[in-house]
């Protein structure tokens, strides 16, 4: 290698940009991703990373507007002035059609790679090449890595990979033992069997809590940037990686996210108004928060468990509403409560009500040890069908 021996590698994708198809909650915008793209750049100066690896759906390409894709030519064509080599493979988001900007060579500034076809790239100055391939339409049922694998074996025995020991590649795709699959199926036997040492992988939003390993080729999901929902809890952000000598050295992920993600589970204790059910969802938030210890802008989604007290049934709407009031964020509330049943006045109860929990109740008198707990589900969900009218 000319350079130190050291290479550094930022692993990314899923970012999204541009794109309001994923219908983000709880405020989250398309300026936020653009922001967190942003500090993904940031971190590529601040970790002096030799490559970027966008491993596809960088661009949320039905709903990119020309100011937004100008917007990522400029940042990307910035990184890539100041000697980081960006790769991208075009995902099912942003899939290479005739009309796509990846099909326009010029439109991409010098030093950022876009790969539709299997394609391997030579970096002899950094001792390393970078495979990938990428969506042509919104599916891709032809798995890709065999004929990246193929390409790259190509262009090792013509002699073109010389000075480049260290066999990176990235694709977008599903991960899925055997034939099938509309995204790109990758075979872990596939991986196992391939030539690269890293294959950095996306389409999963959720990150791999660890590099995987499969034969000599380590890889991984690095999940989205950002997440835009209550299904994206948890870090969102990218992997950074280290070879040395043309080995594998290390992994490291960066959390990223400016919007979190957290879903929250409350037990009530027979609250008898909003205010009652308010003040004890409040004291868990407060709980969550000091456990997180999170300075950036958390979006909650609440479960409601337990029972209500009396006639009061929990209004998700005018609870999520009052919980606002007090500067919370919410993507939204379920209520899975339900109301305290008083066995003595059901047993006396002239109603629909009373004669269903009476059948209900002396069913599960009688019902053998095993199935009680069905018994008992069954009246609890039978009671919940009269919250809404007494009958």
């Amino acid at each position: 290698m000319d350079r130190a021996e050291q290479r550094t590698v930022v692993h990314s994708g899923d970012l999204h940009l541009g794109g309001s198809s994923l219908r983000p909650e709880g405020g989250n915008s398309a300026e936020t991703r653009f922001q967190v793209f942003q500090d993904l750049l940031e971190l590529c100066r601040s970790e002096g990373a030799d490559v970027l690896l966008l491993a596809g759906d960088v661009l949320e390409q039905d709903a990119l507007a020309p100011a937004s894709l100008s917007r990522v030519l400029t940042l990307l064509g910035g990184l890539a002035a100041e000697g980081v080599e960006i790769f991208i493979t075009p995902g099912n988001h942003d899939a290479a059609t005739p009309l796509s900007p990846y099909r326009d060579a010029g439109l991409w500034p010098e030093g950022v790679h876009v790969l539709v076809e299997p394609e391997t790239v030579a970096l002899p100055e950094l001792g390393l090449s970078v495979s990938g391939a990428g969506f042509r339409s919104l599916y891709q049922r032809q798995p890709l890595l065999p004929l990246l694998s193929a390409v790259y074996e190509s262009a090792r025995s013509a002699g073109e990979l010389e000075g480049c020991p260290l066999a990176l590649a990235l694709l977008h795709g599903d991960l899925r033992h055997g034939p099938g699959g509309l995204y790109n199926p990758i075979d872990p036997l596939d991986i196992a069997a391939s030539p690269f040492a890293y294959l950095a992988l996306a389409h999963i939003h959720q990150p791999d809590h660890e590099i995987r390993k499969a034969g000599s080729c380590r890889y991984a999901f690095c999940g989205t940037t950002q997440g835009a929902s209550r299904l994206d809890e948890g870090p969102r952000g990218c992997y950074v990686l280290k070879f040395t000598d043309g080995r594998w050295d290390s992994a490291r992920f960066v959390d990223l996210a400016a919007t979190v993600y957290r879903n929250v589970a409350v037990e009530l204790q027979k609250p008898e108004n909003v205010e009652q059910a308010a003040r004890q969802c409040i004291a868990k938030l407060r709980e969550a928060a000091l456990a997180e210890d999170e300075e950036r802008q958390v979006v909650y989604y609440m479960t409601l468990h337990g029972f209500s007290a009396g006639s009061y049934l929990p209004d998700p709407e005018i609870l999520q509403s009052r919980l606002e009031a007090e500067g919370y964020v919410f993507s939204g509330l379920l209520d899975r409560t339900s109301p305290e049943m008083d066995p003595a006045k059901l047993e006396e109860e002239d109603s629909l009500r009373g004669l269903f929990y009476r059948s209900l109740s002396r069913q599960a008198a009688r019902a053998a040890a095993e199935d009680q707990q069905l018994c008992e589900r069954a009246l609890r969900l039978g009671m919940d069908a009269f919250r809404s009218e007494l009958l």
